[in-house]
């Protein structure tokens, strides 16, 4: 994965918008994700190291769940 910062605005309350991460070392599953989720505001931010962040815009980590993620 390319080192940066993306900005997802918001996760279909349906589970329709689903994130798939890829070859991110370390990031096997849901547990993984959220040890390193944190709020920042409303916002979710998710810090895989290494210049890499996934904002998520007003939604609170909370309200994430496995589902929302695909892991390849």
């Amino acid at each position: 994965m390319r080192k940066g910062f993306l900005k997802a605005c918001s996760v279909n309350a349906a589970r329709a918008t689903k994130v798939q991460l890829e070859d991110l070392i370390g990031f096997d599953d849901f547990a993984d994700v959220q040890a390193v989720m944190a709020m920042s505001g409303t916002n979710t931010i998710v810090d895989f190291g290494n210049g890499d962040v996934l904002q998520f815009v007003n939604v609170a980590s909370s309200s994430l769940t496995a589902v929302d993620f695909i892991f390849a």
